[in-house]
């Protein structure tokens, strides 16, 4: 289930310094109770598909929503050690993207790695930038 998003998509046809510029600011996306402590949210701003999570300390992550090995969305995986797992092969995902996990035994891939972005957690609602 995707958590709504107050952010809209960005309009078809804004030039593109206005969409870069549009990027650099802090947006609230959810509330921090609509972020459980056991399963990922997936959700989208300003077009970008996002995956949402709780490590193991309790803090909010987030990263782009597209495993790096065949596509499927990290949000319908689940969260193991903190980390977010892909249902699909099970590789899994740290805070900062890196993959940390292969469960077919061998070491991960070089450079497999999902893009992060920056998430803090202020006055009960998660921002990103």
């Amino acid at each position: 289930m995707n958590a709504p998003s107050s952010i809209p998509e960005l309009a078809p046809g804004l030039p593109a310094g206005l969409q870069h510029g549009l990027r650099n600011y802090w947006y609230p996306i959810l509330q921090s109770e609509e972020l459980p402590q056991d399963k990922p949210v997936g959700l989208r701003v300003l077009g970008e598909p996002l995956a949402v999570w709780r490590n193991q300390a309790g803090e909010p992550c987030v990263v782009r929503d597209r495993c790096p090995h065949r596509a499927m969305k990290l949000s319908v995986g689940r969260i193991l050690d903190g980390d977010l797992q892909c249902v699909l092969h099970g590789l899994r995902f740290d805070g900062a993207g890196k993959c940390v996990h292969n469960p077919f035994g061998s070491m991960p891939p070089n450079g497999a790695s999902v893009r992060s972005y920056p998430l803090v957690e202020r006055y009960s609602l998660l921002w990103i930038w």
